[in-house]
């Protein structure tokens, strides 16, 4: 399904979507507003609206990886000990520790 073919969706739902997305193929710490607003075609300037700071950005990020169980971010966010992947279901943080294993 494509991620911006509901009419109803927020740009800041486009964003979190299209940025945790990107974090699942470079990491949610390398992250750029720009790489982030580029592929959710909006301005960079409506990222920083949207979120402010690039940290928001990012816990916004591993709380939709959570929510939605992208195991690449989740995993990563377990790494570097961030609230929201460390206060997930033990199920999901299992998942994500054998998806990293067999990465």
């Amino acid at each position: 399904m494509n991620p911006d073919a509901s009419i109803d969706m927020s740009k800041r739902d486009r964003i979190i979507i299209h940025a945790t997305r990107l974090a699942a193929k470079i990491g949610y710490r390398d992250l750029t507003r720009a790489e982030v607003a580029t592929a959710a075609n909006v301005a960079t300037g409506t990222v920083s609206y949207h979120f402010g700071t690039l940290e928001a950005l990012q816990d916004a990020i591993v709380e939709h990886a959570v929510q939605h169980e992208v195991l690449a971010v989740v995993a990563q966010a377990l790494a570097d000990n961030h609230k929201a992947a460390v206060d997930a279901p033990a199920a999901l943080k299992q998942r994500a520790a054998r998806y990293l294993a067999a990465r």
